[in-house]
């Protein structure tokens, strides 16, 4: 099942709805409506519709390179460009949603090390990103 071609189509599906979902969470700021008066935006906890989508998706997203990697060991996950891509944003994703809801949650008192982190873990998106970049133009 996950080897398969339709499991990717499936993942891809799930990949662009994400993609749909944010642009209709964020179409508000992206118009210019001021947006910092609805205390939902930030109050730290998953209280709108858009926030318990994007945890689903972080979750799906889990899952799905839990599987790949279960299926087909590390170290032939890890070969795969894509696959190191992916497992870098769902990384990303997790951390981030820990560090948004954390508060809410439990109390974080290493919120700090967590940005540290967040700021690492982005540059390898950059670089590995560019390496997939400059690859695939080969």
């Amino acid at each position: 099942m996950v080897k398969s071609n339709d499991f990717e189509v499936v993942v891809d599906i799930i990949l662009v709805l994400n993609a749909i979902i944010i642009a209709i969470q964020d179409y508000p700021i992206l118009s210019g409506q001021n947006v910092t008066t609805n205390p939902k935006y930030s109050d730290g906890s998953v209280d709108t519709i858009w926030e318990s989508l994007e945890a689903l998706f972080a979750i799906i997203y889990s899952i799905e390179a839990i599987l790949k990697i279960i299926v087909n060991g590390w170290k032939k996950y890890s070969e795969s460009g894509r696959n190191l891509y992916d497992f870098t944003i769902t990384v990303v994703a997790v951390l981030v949603s820990i560090y948004v809801y954390c508060e809410s949650i439990i109390y974080c008192s290493f919120s700090w090390r967590l940005n540290d982190l967040l700021t690492l873990l982005f540059y390898q998106i950059l670089t590995d990103t560019a390496t997939v970049i400059s690859s695939s133009s080969l």
